[in-house]
């Protein structure tokens, strides 16, 4: 273990100058074995090291800490090349610029730090490979990255995590890439307090894409998906478990895309405003398979397209105690499949007035509308142009006007209202006229509860 104190902004190896470089500090943190320090002199305050050629590889255990306005201008080369295993580096207080990899971690078992960094036009910030890696991005900014990127993060390593805490990524409306991409297998990304935004410009994924690999862990708290290309983020890995917390979504085509089959998802508290399309599900081959989605007090407005777009097969889709107002096509499309819309304690779409629009072929299965705990489903909203075949609403309470169902050939309707509900006398069902191929049932309760001006039977 030793300390180098570098002392020059000159990119030369002379061991008899009597000042270090720190080119030459690399070198001979090489030749120590365990953790060795570099600093860098005071003199060095608001200085600028211009490379000449790529930084020497770091091949064992080191901590370096620059000084508040030290700049390293890489000339587009390599800077912090750390090939180690078992190992750990510590980078903070240092400003990079123009590289063509200003971290990159390679080997396998490590421990990176990157800690009050600001990496600006280059081509990669981080790029992290091999295998069972931990990368912490703390407090740092990453802008412009080169259009030849792969992502200003680039996770091509398997067993891998990436904690981006508290930072930026702007890809400044220049970034052809992604801000990071995911590629290895069993990663875990955890992102909370940060920002990531106009990154995957000229049609590119933005913010995040799981481009290949498989067994994918993403959770995002408290963080910012703004103006990033076709997509925010995009879920392209197979088995993949994504939870997301306090997260504002604006600005894309799509916010939030998933492309794969077998992926949980659940969304807490989040916002989806004046994207494309709040969140679409798709597939890459044909409608994507096993998505269990649950999304909970949760913000779809002013979208272009629709709220949520699910076109994935053999789904459940659960939204409870969300709002969604202003979006330019459908609230809530979706495909084949067991789709719920669920209120827990609270109008499933409080807040929301006016027509909510619910549609898509849902076939032979069945879409449900479901509060409970004293929720009211639709909070003197309605439902228009429902296409299914079988629809069951099961609330504890419908107020006048919570629902109405436009004139529409339907093979089974439930309405089931719990023991202790009450449908109200005065209470409007349904409107228009609906024809039943089989029969309507309702439950629960009592002749005088229901009232409609439809032409339907109703059998208590």
């Amino acid at each position: 273990m030793a300390l180098y104190i570098v002392d020059s902004t000159l990119d030369i190896v002379d061991s008899s100058d009597g000042v270090m470089t720190l080119r030459e500090a690399i070198i001979e943190a090489n030749k120590s074995s365990g953790t060795d320090w570099i600093r860098f002199d005071s003199s060095l305050s608001n200085q600028t090291i211009e490379l000449d050629s790529d930084l020497p590889e770091i091949t064992d255990s080191l901590n370096i800490r620059g000084r508040s306005g030290l700049s390293i201008d890489a000339n587009g080369y390599k800077v912090f090349n750390f090939n180690a295993d078992n190992s750990s580096l510590s980078v903070s207080k240092l400003s990079i610029q123009n590289a063509d990899e200003a971290i990159g971690v390679y080997g396998q078992d490590n421990n990176v730090r990157i800690s009050q960094v600001d990496v600006d036009d280059s081509e990669e910030a981080v790029s992290v490979n091999g295998s069972g890696h931990s990368v912490t991005v703390a407090r740092s900014n990453i802008d412009g990255t080169t259009s030849g990127a792969d992502g200003a993060i680039d996770i091509n390593a398997d067993d891998t995590t990436l904690n981006l805490r508290h930072s930026e990524i702007d890809g400044e409306n220049v970034s052809q890439s992604e801000a990071i991409e995911v590629d290895g297998d069993f990663v875990t990304v955890n992102i909370h307090g940060s920002t990531i935004k106009n990154s995957g410009v000229g049609g590119r994924e933005g913010a995040i894409d799981s481009d290949n690999g498989h067994d994918l862990t993403l959770n995002i708290h408290g963080s910012e998906i703004l103006n990033n290309g076709d997509t925010g983020i995009t879920i392209d890995a197979e088995r993949a478990d994504v939870n997301i917390f306090n997260t504002r979504f604006e600005g894309q085509d799509i916010g939030l895309e998933v492309d794969a089959n077998n992926v949980d998802l659940d969304i807490y508290y989040s916002q989806f405003i004046e994207n494309g399309d709040g969140i679409q599900v798709d597939g890459n081959n044909g409608p994507a398979q096993d998505l269990n989605a649950f999304v909970h007090r949760t913000e779809f407005s002013d979208n272009t397209g629709d709220g949520i777009d699910n076109n994935g097969e053999a789904s459940d889709f659960t939204v409870s105690n969300s709002e969604f107002s202003g979006n330019g096509d459908r609230d809530l499309e979706g495909p084949d499949g067991y789709n719920i819309i669920g209120g827990l304690g609270g109008d499933v779409l409080g807040g929301s007035e006016g027509d909510d629009t619910f549609t898509g072929s849902w076939g032979r299965d069945t879409f449900e509308f479901r509060s409970t705990k004293g929720g009211d489903i639709f909070g003197d909203d309605f439902i228009t142009d429902f296409s299914g075949d079988r629809l069951r609403i099961q609330v504890d309470n419908l107020d006048a006007n919570d629902v109405v169902i436009a004139e529409r050939d339907m093979d089974l309707l439930t309405i089931f209202v719990d023991e202790d509900g009450d449908l109200g006398t005065d209470d409007r069902l349904f409107q228009g006229n609906i024809q039943f191929a089989s029969e309507f049932v309702v439950e629960n309760l009592d002749e005088d509860d229901f009232t409609s001006d439809s032409d339907v039977d109703v059998f208590v």
